[in-house]
């Protein structure tokens, strides 16, 4: 296993025929910091999961709606975590 971002190890690592999904998302990500000052947010993760866990392409939209509601909610509640 390799560390993610901040030290964590991703979990993705730990799902079967994950590798080129999670290769191109990094790829994404690390182009995106070399031209832009943002940074990548969560969207990569559930693509990545999408992507290799033969979800119909239609589940993304099921699949983003989880940490985005949940990123509303802790802002809702005004906590950090």
């Amino acid at each position: 296993m390799r560390a993610g971002a901040c030290g964590r190890v991703s979990l993705l690592e730990e799902v079967p025929a994950v590798a080129p999904a999670l290769a191109a998302a990094r790829d994404i990500v690390a182009t995106t910091a070399r031209h832009a000052p943002a940074h990548a947010n969560v969207d990569p993760a559930p693509a990545v999961l999408t992507a290799s866990s033969g979800m119909s392409s239609s589940a993304g939209e099921t699949v983003f709606a989880v940490p985005r509601t949940a990123g509303v909610r802790r802002g809702l509640r005004g906590t950090a975590g």
